[in-house]
């Protein structure tokens, strides 16, 4: 797109006037906002790496954008939205649920991470080289909200003053491992069985429902404990081992294994897990949220 500025004298005093260019119009040759956004869509919005957001937009426009020029779009871009991604935490932070994740990326040769903040109508993305309580704090959601947060149970979400409810997609992907590689009937067992609850909240949402009538309520949770109990007979507490002839042990507690840790977070989590169960406004995952 060219702009032009036109310029007029006066014929009395000669002063000269001259028209203004746009606001963004800020050298005599640059890329126009049509080209910026697009740039900035694909490395921002859809993680395209540089060089092939680079290459791509010559392919589709012919325009030749190194790296160093989309980054900076990038960079103002963000700038420009400061306001508005301030306007966007305090409306999260009134939420009653709360959909929580993080999940790994490349910033240059270093891992970082991407925590996602997320209501069923709004997302937030935040960038931190630490995957816990650091880069949740520097994000300044976590510690400020006291709703429900739907998660995937990593360790450095506890201590926050919201409530927890634990994403069971994650369980039913664990508790397959148990069942398949291990070969322990208990994993099927509590698939079934969670896969239960969430179709009885479903079926009772239909029905209008604000909650599940207490003897299926009771009886599913019965059918929780039993499966628990049958897991932990197969799963004994790992004892300490003996002495060495040094009578010495090795320090540090004896390594569980992956099915008694899973069995360990459904007993003393029991309710993180089955939140849904009994606020229907918990989701079962946070899957089409989150994913």
């Amino acid at each position: 797109m060219e702009h032009q500025a036109e310029e007029k004298q006066c014929p009395v005093c000669f002063h000269l006037t001259r028209a203004s260019f746009p606001a963004d119009v800020q050298a005599p040759t640059q890329y126009g906002t049509g080209i910026q956004t697009i740039a900035t869509y694909l490395v921002a919005g859809q993680t395209v790496p540089y060089a092939r957001a680079s290459q791509l937009l010559h392919d589709l426009f012919g325009v030749h954008l190194s790296p160093a020029s989309m980054a900076g779009f990038a960079a103002r871009c963000s700038q420009e939205l400061a306001e508005w991604e301030t306007q966007l935490k305090a409306t999260i932070l009134k939420a009653r649920v709360l959909h929580q994740d993080e999940t790994g990326m490349r910033v240059g040769k270093e891992g970082w991470w991407v925590h996602v903040c997320a209501t069923s109508q709004l997302t937030h993305y935040g960038a931190h080289l630490k995957r816990g309580r650091a880069g949740m704090d520097a994000i300044g959601i976590a510690p400020l909200f006291e709703g429900i947060s739907v998660h995937d149970g990593l360790p450095s979400y506890q201590g926050y003053r919201f409530t927890e409810a634990l994403c069971n997609v994650h369980h039913l992907r664990d508790l397959t491992f148990v069942e398949e590689e291990l070969k322990q009937d208990w994993a099927k067992d509590m698939k079934d069985l969670l896969l239960d609850m969430k179709e009885a909240v479903e079926q009772a949402r239909v029905r209008g429902q604000p909650a599940l009538e207490k003897a299926i309520l009771a009886g599913l949770l019965t059918r929780y404990d039993q499966i628990v109990q049958a897991g932990y007979r197969i799963n004994p507490l790992v004892e300490k081992p003996p002495k060495t002839k040094q009578y010495k042990r090795l320090p540090g507690r004896p390594k569980q294994s992956p099915a008694r840790n899973l069995l360990d977070r459904f007993s003393t989590r029991k309710w993180d897990v089955l939140r849904f169960l009994l606020d229907f406004t918990v989701p079962f995952d946070t899957n089409g949220i989150c994913a």
